[in-house]
């Protein structure tokens, strides 16, 4: 074989005496073996193998040589040849498809990444919009129950605050407004305040029962053949005699001297407290509650004509305080005004007093 030195052209149109060129694919070219040349003898060709050394026809009769085993190199050749072009149909059936398929594999995969990636990015996207509208959901709602737990807690400090003023002005000793006298002279067998917040009075001696508006004593009624006694305007508009009351709560309350206490029911009429007095030095005699009230605040005052001072309650029966500092002379009926002032009629002076005890 000899190297091309021109072009496919100018070589085919080079004349080669009585033969003619043949042009076939290169792996259907045929070729004559060139065997290497002898070291010993330089005139022969090694044809022959000994072990991995060539060997020409004269050095294998050689003394050297006697008794190996030789092998033909055109044979050994050969057989290289096919293994070779076995391992070649093999890349080429099964080696070479499997590498084919796993480029395109490869490839496909190379090309549908980015759209893969694309989806993932949108979906982290979605689920990012998601978290967010969630967290601002929580977050919302966290903020009302926030609101909501500061407007009950400003309620309810707010209330704290006005029982604390209530207990405060509780605790201070009534102060006297004015004192009030009957037209006859003699104490009034009972008062009460209406809805218009003017003082009625009964007065026992002259039969007749009065009103006091802006200082000025009204004759409202004159009885004849009986004298006026109890009497009282109840929140719910029902008459019953005095000694009976009734609470903002719509309890009944009842000052009863004879059992010497304060009995407070429901509506049902179940019992829900009785009230015997309070254990202090300032009580010397019997509890003897004569006249009974209450006030916007649903607190419960009782007159106690024995020790000439009043009883403070709360809605109850918790003791609060006594007014006792407003020279109360047998105090006897009592009853509330609008301004929370309370009216007393002192059974031995017959005067009637009220007394601011809420600051």
């Amino acid at each position: 074989m000899r190297i091309l030195r021109t072009t496919p052209r100018t070589h085919l149109q080079q004349p080669l005496g009585n033969l003619q060129h043949k042009v076939v694919q290169i792996h259907q070219r045929r070729s004559t073996p060139v065997y290497p040349k002898c070291s010993l003898h330089e005139s022969r060709a090694c044809e022959i193998q000994c072990s991995d050394h060539p060997l020409c026809s004269q050095c294998v009769s050689s003394e050297q040589h006697r008794g190996h085993i030789f092998n033909n190199l055109l044979e050994i050749f050969n057989s290289k040849k096919q293994e070779i072009l076995n391992d070649f149909e093999e890349l080429i059936k099964t080696i070479s498809p499997a590498y084919d398929a796993s480029t395109m594999e490869i490839e496909n995969e190379i090309n549908s990444i980015a759209v893969e990636y694309e989806k993932l990015s949108t979906s982290v996207t979605k689920h990012g919009n998601e978290w967010h509208n969630e967290v601002d959901r929580v977050v919302s709602k966290l903020k009302k129950e926030v609101k909501e737990m500061k407007r009950k807690h400003l309620e309810l400090l707010k209330e704290l605050l006005t029982i604390t003023k209530n207990l405060q002005s509780l605790a201070q000793q009534g102060s006297l407004l004015k004192t009030i006298s009957t037209e006859s002279g003699s104490p009034p067998n009972d008062i009460t305040v209406p809805c218009d917040g003017d003082l009625i009075y009964s007065d026992w001696k002259t039969k007749t029962v009065n009103k006091v508006k802006n200082g000025q004593t009204e004759e409202v009624i004159r009885l004849q053949g009986w004298t006026p006694n109890n009497f009282c305007v109840t929140f719910s508009g029902n008459n019953s005699i005095k000694y009976i009351c009734e609470n903002r709560n719509l309890n009944i309350c009842v000052a009863d001297c004879g059992a010497q206490a304060v009995v407070v029911v429901n509506l049902n009429g179940k019992l829900r407290f009785k009230y015997t007095g309070h254990l202090s030095t300032t009580e010397a005699r019997p509890f003897n509650p004569s006249g009974i009230a209450t006030d916007s605040q649903s607190h419960i005052l009782t007159s106690d004509s024995n020790n000439h001072c009043i009883h403070i309650l709360d809605r109850n029966a918790q003791f609060l305080c006594y007014i006792d500092n407003c020279n109360l002379n047998q105090p006897w009926g009592l009853c509330v005004d609008n301004n929370d002032n309370v009216i007393v009629a002192e059974c031995s002076s017959g005067k009637v007093k009220a007394i601011r005890y809420l600051f």
